[in-house]
């Protein structure tokens, strides 16, 4: 048998694993979702360890390591998600150790078990490209971004989810509620994407559904989109710059809106849909809720993941940020012949950026032909909005190989699939060469050029990964001076965020929020912070001046607590207070 044989399965229906249970696999087929997962294991395993971005995986790891430890979500520890995946990291770094390291293994594995889903929901439907999609799956998602954020597992119950529809769970109460039960978690690992999701599956089971004759009044339907419609036109207007707008959003609003006209659904089983979904929301939220109800913090986890969650995006930085800036960047690149690899790279962002909306335009001109685009396409053109949240690379990555996966979902004629897969190809190839486990400290510009930066120190003691040697050093000087001037018992803080700290030095804050800015919402917030931090004075005061995060009021609490400590030096833009300065021993290398 030639490779090309090998390669080539057959192409029966559009609906992926529904029909894969009646196509039984052969030979070639095996071989590949062998290969399928040996690659993706092996793009984890090279990058798992490399990269960290220390405010991120310090707020994860401390938060983890202070629920093991007894503290309660919310009403001890401030922060503004659900709370599953803190849950998961706590019990991570039971399992693996007290590292950041552990926190990456979960995801490690989630990202080859993706991998072989979008394989398996591909396989039917378009053979060799099913190999592409799979690993897009490993090769553009966890690896470009190597940090425990709820986004990457919010990416992989978006997929499970799309397996599900696929599976046609829907046809039962029980299987309803299971397509339910996961996007409620998707919600409380991730808020704004359990929306996202959420929008995506109902539209496409309102599509799906329904009286073929035209005889049914699809009036419950059509307000049901309707209302998911206006609320996605909502968050694109009130959030959204222009370009992000127009890239992630503007097409997921027009296939709602085509969904109003295309829908015929009756009034009856709408209600069976939202009933058996909502009841699996509800049993995905139970255990958080029996859990914050036995604590009595229920009313701060609820305003920690509303009100510290939706000002999130209030902060200056993110109205700063542009999509537009990163496609003029990219177009500069492909421009300047002297640079090959600016070129290379250029291209690469263009395919990233504009795959969403081409994504888009295909299953919104499926649905204007009356043709329903399968569910892999439809859960990744709403993932896709996840990108728009905040106008920067790393965001843009969270959906690209999702979307580059529906895309070839789409692809019906030999010549377009094959246009795909060598478009999805070309990105893992740049993406892996280029961008994944590079360091944010090459900026954007450095990210759209491709700019790459040896990670060529060890790590440090609890965090066993591999960085730049001048981090490296900066965290190790912090860590001896807060060695030297607070004992093991002492309070420690740091302003805006550096969570970090907290975590590898085993010292806690003074306060409940590690997050300054999102926990000084207002002037009261400034009071009642002050009056915590006079009662319970940090024995180390660690600012960052220049810091994103450091806002007017986190700056007025600055102001408070300045008279009564003196600087005693500055290490990688780092202030270092203490009331007396000392010189102290150093810290093991």
């Amino acid at each position: 048998m030639s490779l090309a044989e090998a390669l080539t399965f057959r192409s029966d229906t559009p609906n992926g694993a529904a029909a894969s249970h009646r196509n039984p696999w052969r030979r070639a087929e095996m071989v590949a979702a062998a290969a399928n997962i040996v690659i993706a294991g092996a793009i984890v395993v090279f990058f798992h360890n490399r990269f960290w971005w220390p405010a991120d995986d310090g707020v994860y790891a401390y938060i983890a390591d202070e629920l093991r430890n007894g503290a309660v979500l919310n009403r001890d520890l401030h922060d503004i998600h659900g709370g599953y995946v803190h849950f998961l990291h706590a019990l991570a770094l039971d399992i693996f150790g007290r590292d950041i390291a552990s926190l990456r293994y979960p995801l490690a594995l989630l990202t080859v078990i993706q991998s072989l889903i979008v394989f398996f929901l591909l396989r039917p439907l378009i053979g060799v490209a099913a190999i592409c999609g799979g690993i897009a799956m490993s090769a553009l998602t966890f690896v470009q971004f190597l940090n425990p954020t709820a986004n990457w597992y919010a990416l992989f119950l978006a997929v499970v989810v799309a397996a599900l529809l696929a599976a046609r769970f829907q046809r039962s109460f029980a299987g309803l509620a299971a397509i339910g039960f996961t996007i409620g978690m998707i919600f409380f690992f991730r808020q704004l994407t359990g929306v996202l999701i959420g929008m995506g599956t109902l539209a496409w089971l309102l599509l799906s559904e329904g009286d073929r004759t035209n005889r049914s009044r699809p009036l419950v339907a059509r307000a049901v989109a309707a209302i998911m419609a206006a609320g996605l036109a909502a968050y694109a207007w009130l959030k959204l710059d222009g370009a992000a707008a127009v890239l992630y959003a503007a097409l997921p609003l027009a296939f709602l809106v085509v969904t109003i006209a295309r829908t015929q659904s009756n009034g009856r089983r709408v209600v069976q849909i939202l009933a058996g979904i909502i009841a699996g929301a509800l049993l995905a939220a139970t255990p958080l809720l029996l859990y914050h109800a036995a604590h009595g913090s229920l009313a701060e986890w609820w305003r920690d993941i509303t009100v510290s969650a939706i000002a999130l995006t209030d902060l200056q930085f993110f109205a700063e940020a542009s999509y537009a800036a990163i496609l003029l960047l990219a177009v500069r690149g492909i421009a300047d012949l002297a640079n090959p690899a600016g070129a290379l790279n250029g291209v690469f962002w263009l395919l990233i950026l504009l795959a969403p909306a081409i994504l888009g335009v295909a299953a919104v001109r499926a649905l204007l032909r009356r043709s329903l685009p399968p569910p892999l396409a439809v859960v990744a053109l709403f993932y896709a909005v996840v990108s728009a949240h905040y106008a920067i690379p790393i965001y843009a990555l969270y959906s690209a190989g999702f979307t580059l996966a529906g895309l070839l979902a789409m692809t019906r004629m030999p010549a377009m699939r094959a246009v795909a897969a060598a478009i999805t190809l070309y990105a893992v190839a740049v993406g892996l060469t280029f961008h994944a486990a590079e360091p944010l400290s090459r900026g954007v510009t450095g990210a759209i050029l491709g700019t790459r930066i040896d990670l060529d120190a060890a790590g440090i003691p609890g965090a066993s990964l591999r960085m730049e040697r001048q981090d490296r050093d900066v965290h190790l000087n912090l860590l001896r001076f807060i060695d030297t001037h607070a004992g093991t018992d002492d309070p420690i803080l740091g302003l805006p965020m550096t969570p970090q700290l907290y975590f590898l030095s085993g010292r806690k804050p003074p306060l409940r929020f590690v997050i300054a800015p999102l926990g000084l919402l207002s002037d009261t917030d400034v009071e009642q912070a002050w009056d915590r931090l006079a009662a319970n004075m940090p024995a180390v005061l660690i600012f960052r001046p220049d810091d994103k995060y450091t806002t007017p009021r986190v700056r007025a609490l600055m102001d408070r607590l300045r008279p009564h400590y003196r600087l005693c030096g500055t290490v990688g833009g780092f202030e270092m207070y203490a009331p007396v300065c000392r010189p102290g021993p150093g810290r093991e290398t």
